[in-house]
């Protein structure tokens, strides 16, 4: 759905008086990854999840920039007793490596 159409849900939820004002608005991301250099280097299928985090890959997107969003293994993003796993880190490079050479223009 489109920020606008989110917006005009609300308002069609909303009581006489009572309206809604958006304070920050985006467009949802589109991702189309490449999951075969996920499952080349984890041996593993690529799982999708959806998530209502933020993030400026949606401005690339808007103008035609393939965006990759992904991470290695973490736990407690953010917060208290932050992790990550070292060996998914080397993976997620190797992910991140991978797909950026692949994007380069054949000669």
């Amino acid at each position: 759905m489109t920020s606008r159409q989110v917006l005009e849900e609300i308002e069609g939820l909303l009581g006489r008086g009572v309206s809604a004002e958006p304070v920050v608005i985006g467009e949802p991301t589109r991702l189309s990854p490449d999951v075969q250099i996920t499952k080349e280097v984890t041996s593993m299928p690529t799982r999708f999840i959806r998530s209502s985090d933020g993030s400026d890959g949606r401005f690339f997107c808007a103008q035609g920039i393939p965006v990759l969003l992904s991470r290695p293994c973490v736990r407690n993003l953010h917060g208290w007793n932050e992790w990550i796993d070292l060996g998914s880190m080397v993976s997620y490079f190797e992910i991140c490596q991978s797909y950026i050479l692949s994007q380069r223009p054949q000669a």
